[in-house]
């Protein structure tokens, strides 16, 4: 399909049409080229360096060892692979302050629970007193967030009308 194509100025000016209306209307009816399901990228990372990534990242080794490792990859290729590897093992967190979803659910049954910041800092003895504070503050913010979108989809899925 190598067709040599009109340029969009001279199609609006043929149709009496404004150039932008023209581009809509071609992206709405034509639908984007895209891979065909289950054909690799070319830039794709192999199943080996994805392997060597989630070791590196289980053992929380800084992102420069990682690129080091990849010298023909792009920092931004890996940077990717990283950040699908750490919400995949449930990482929410920077080096150093790592939590996953099961630490965060007993950071907050624990607080829930009555226990202070001293104590709790003998739970989770990788972070300080500061980190935790923040890590409970940031899960009541979400969990509170959560909650009113909730609400507001319920409300909305119950006042709309049902065909």
């Amino acid at each position: 399909m190598n067709e040599e194509r009109l340029p969009w100025k001279a199609i609006a000016a043929h149709l009496q049409l404004p150039v932008d209306a023209i581009q809509w209307t071609y992206q709405k009816i034509v639908p984007p080229t895209k891979r065909a399901s289950g054909v690799p990228r070319s830039d794709a990372l192999t199943p080996e360096e994805s392997l060597m990534i989630l070791g590196m990242v289980r053992q929380q080794s800084p992102r420069s060892d990682i690129y080091a490792r990849l010298p023909e990859r792009t920092i931004a290729g890996v940077d990717a692979q990283i950040k699908m590897t750490r919400k995949m093992l449930g990482i929410l967190s920077k080096r150093g302050r790592l939590l996953n979803k099961v630490e965060v659910a007993e950071l907050m049954k624990l607080r829930e629970g009555g226990l202070d910041w001293a104590r709790l800092k003998k739970h989770f003895p990788k972070l300080s007193i500061q980190q935790l504070e923040d890590r409970h503050r940031n899960e009541l913010k979400q969990r509170s967030f959560n909650a009113k979108m909730t609400a507001l989809l319920k409300e909305r899925s119950a006042s709309s009308p049902e065909d």
